[in-house]
């Protein structure tokens, strides 16, 4: 179904649509983009989404804001598989810097929420939340070097979320979604 979004969703075709369907228009494309693995394209579309000025709080609004953070875990996962799942500290340095900025995004994402954005929504932002903590925690614990240099890295990063461990944040954006909801199955069988 993305591949026919994105065959329906042209720039052109876009451009025709009255104002107010512009920004669903580009989250949809948008998401496909990043679903397809069309990330550079996803980012774009990204922006013109917010460009057109969505409903706030609504779902367009947030996954727009979301999708710079989904195309960093893309992009960080992508890399970490080609370098055979293991890397280095020195490596790691712009992954850590990307996996920063994934966390404004989202931290971006969850400001735009309020009690009007669907349930929905704020359960797939904290599902994303969650994936992204526990790869980012799962790329620092295969670091050569061992459990010395992960340990290391986990204490530099710690201040930088007011002392919090990556998988405890993972696990509050777990509890977050309800039990029994599709995304919350899937995180709680993730963790075992």
């Amino acid at each position: 179904g993305y591949h026919q979004v994105l065959h329906s969703l042209s720039t052109a075709g876009i451009k025709k649509l009255d104002t107010n369907q512009l920004p669903v228009a580009w989250m949809m494309r948008a998401v496909a983009e990043w679903r397809t693995g069309s990330l550079v394209s996803a980012s774009a579309s990204s922006a013109s989404g917010l460009s057109a000025i969505p409903r706030p709080h609504s779902r367009e609004q947030v996954l727009l804001l979301m999708i710079p953070a989904l195309v960093t875990d893309s992009q960080t996962i992508s890399t970490w598989k080609a370098a055979g799942m293991a890397c280095t500290a020195e490596q790691y340095a712009p992954i850590e810097s990307a996996c920063l900025g994934a966390m404004k995004s989202l931290a971006a994402a969850e400001a735009a929420m309020d009690g009007t954005t669907p349930a929905s929504v704020r359960n797939f932002h904290a599902y994303h939340k969650w994936r992204i903590l526990f790869n980012w925690e799962t790329i620092i614990d295969t670091l050569s070097g061992g459990t010395t240099v992960a340990d290391q890295i986990l204490r530099n990063i710690r201040p930088r979320f007011g002392g919090q461990d990556l998988l405890d944040m993972a696990d509050a954006a777990r509890q977050s979604v309800p039990v029994g909801d599709p995304l919350r199955v899937i995180m709680d069988a993730e963790m075992g």
